[in-house]
């Protein structure tokens, strides 16, 4: 059990830092005026399950320590920080929803929806290191 949490969230990362390659296309072309071209469906999609799996890893990790230790929090940092991505993930989940049901020249609201996303890959590097300490007492 004490694998399934971080392998799901490995993969989440890496499908989060392709997300990000392809939004970094769209604030090229929205915020730089680049020509570029953005696959929405690909990035919509993409966010969205990793998003989702965001939202669902500090549920799994919290299950798997305590199944694993016997208790929840016991690693403090890594478990806060991964219960501020799920705030973080469900704001991303929604401003992308936005953007994407309801299309329309935006400027304000795909910068913060990026901003947000750009935070949680960046936490998800620091859960990486963090978490990467943990599997030793695994």
């Amino acid at each position: 059990m004490g694998w399934i949490h971080p392998i799901i969230m490995a993969a989440t990362m890496c499908g989060g830092l392709y997300a990000l390659w392809l939004g970094y296309r769209r604030f090229l072309s929205l915020h730089l005026g680049r020509r570029v071209s953005f696959d929405w469906k690909l990035h919509v999609h993409l966010g969205t399950v990793v998003l989702a799996l965001w939202a669902i890893g500090p549920v799994l990790g919290l299950f798997g320590a305590q199944i694993s230790w016997g208790g929840t929090f016991i690693a403090k940092t890594h478990a806060w920080t991964g219960i501020a991505m799920l705030a973080l993930a469900l704001f991303g989940y929604f401003t992308g929803r936005t953007l994407d049901k309801v299309r329309r020249r935006r400027k304000w609201l795909p910068l913060a929806h990026g901003i947000n996303n750009v935070v949680l890959v960046l936490l998800s590097i620091a859960q990486a290191w963090t978490g990467w300490g943990l599997l030793s007492m695994v």
